[in-house]
């Protein structure tokens, strides 16, 4: 009973991250390509997703404990007053209002990388008609095939953060093809 309780916990929490890291993918990958800055974080760096989330992980934290410093990424103060309400409402759109509560919980990280890039391209759920709200969700259902609708190739990414088939390229291939719905 309670390793579902903890499983129910981990998708929200896996969503909430990689919306906030495909709102910011420009710097966490400026951050990656910096050698000094992963030695002052302690962080290893070969190309890995999960490296990358450490990465992007212990910013966060250094931001939280050298307040002064300039920050990479979102501080603290505007994820909580600025971009968690944002999410909460596109969680709340996606998976509630337009009918696409049947999305397979394995859509989770396309979801939340389409999220972030809303916040990038600063679009509401209210700037989406019907059609829009159709494309939008069919996007998140069969990326490979609603891509080339919009004259875009989808990149299968395979654990890897850099590369032509990478995260990096697929988090800027859904900026693109959100841009195109909207």
């Amino acid at each position: 009973m309670g390793g579902k309780i903890i499983a129910r916990g981990q998708t929200p929490s896996e969503m909430f991250l990689w919306s906030l890291i495909s709102s910011q993918f420009d710097k966490l990958d400026q951050l990656l390509q910096n050698k000094s800055a992963l030695e002052v974080l302690k962080v290893r760096y070969h190309n890995t997703m999960d490296e990358a989330l450490d990465a992007c992980a212990a910013q966060l934290k250094r931001q939280d404990d050298y307040i002064d410093d300039e920050p990479l990424f979102i501080r603290c103060d505007s994820i909580i007053s600025d971009f968690f309400p944002f999410f909460q409402e596109w969680i709340h759109n996606i998976f509630g209002m337009h009918g696409s509560a049947s999305l397979n919980v394995t859509k989770h990280r396309l979801a939340a990388s389409t999220i972030g890039a809303m916040y990038r391209l600063q679009l509401k759920p209210s700037n989406f008609d019907h059609d829009k709200w159709g494309n939008l969700i069919e996007f998140i259902r069969r990326p490979s095939e609603a891509a080339p609708k919009f004259g875009l190739s989808w990149p299968q990414s395979k654990g890897r953060w850099d590369g032509e088939k990478g995260y990096r390229v697929q988090l800027e291939t859904a900026e693109k093809l959100i841009k195109k719905i909207a």
